[in-house]
């Protein structure tokens, strides 16, 4: 018998009361793109979170790229990662024009190897992009040292491990951008594309926001060029009903993990 990676249809019918009646309310509000769904969201996941800061936008995958372009990543730089790890966190790399080196894994985590990072840490690294792979933090606090030392940005990719803590405190909270994605199949999920950026630092949250709205501020004035990458508010929507039971579902996901390794 095939039993699925994931019943979407079954997690949608705990909440399908309280999304269908979201979604409604959001098809006649005619207020579909950035609006108050948004808001709510971002400020209770920054919270959750324990940032100043978080911003929609259109997915995990721009997440990573505006996270890079608002550090100031581009052609000549490099940014130093895991070998293990989705597509999108070594593409978007490319995408802005930096080069991603790669490194090792840690055999008992899966996550990167600060050793590893340390070897390959050079004048031209601007940034590292840790994972948090499976809901298991990476080593943050040799990887901070080492930003600290080279003056490097830290981007945490957290796509799949938003509520994961690191010594008390939560991935996103940890680097100077997090990245978490509302892909379907993720913990905390939409019913289609969608991200969030964290960040303590005003600047970059303020850089973020412009990034995400083709470069303008205040509308219609383009200081740079930007993306289309807005967070709408039919996923907001889902996901703000779906956040309620964030810890409950990081429970059962647990449990049920560790069933299924015994």
């Amino acid at each position: 018998m095939a039993v699925p990676f994931l019943d979407m249809v079954a997690q949608y019918r705990e909440v399908h009361g309280e999304v269908e009646k979201a979604l409604l309310e959001v098809a006649r509000s005619g207020k579909y793109i950035l609006g108050e769904r948004v808001a709510a969201l971002e400020k209770a996941l920054a919270q959750y979170t324990d940032v100043p800061y978080a911003i929609g936008c259109a997915s995990g995958t721009d997440a990573l790229i505006l996270a890079l372009r608002a550090t100031g990543v581009g052609p000549g730089s490099e940014v130093i990662t895991t070998t293990y790890s989705f597509f999108a966190t070594a593409s978007c790399i490319a995408l802005v024009g930096a080069t991603p080196v790669f490194v090792d894994i840690d055999p008992r985590t899966y996550n990167i190897d600060p050793l590893a990072v340390e070897k390959k840490i050079n004048v031209r690294t601007r940034a590292i992009i840790p994972v948090h792979l499976y809901g298991q933090p990476a080593e943050m606090e040799p990887l901070t040292a080492l930003s600290k030392e080279w003056g490097v940005k830290i981007i945490e990719d957290a796509c799949q491990s938003i509520g994961a803590e690191y010594r008390g405190k939560r991935v996103c909270s940890l680097g100077d951008i997090g990245c978490v994605s509302f892909y379907p199949t993720k913990n905390l999920s939409g019913m289609g594309d969608g991200g969030m950026l964290f960040t303590r630092d005003h600047a970059l949250a303020e850089r973020l926001r412009i990034l995400r709205e083709h470069g303008a501020k205040p509308r219609y004035y383009h200081g740079v060029i930007g993306y289309n990458s807005r967070l709408d508010e039919l996923q907001a929507a889902v996901v703000l009903v779906k956040a309620k039971l964030l810890e409950e579902c990081t429970s059962f996901r647990t449990r049920a993990t560790f069933i299924i390794n015994t």
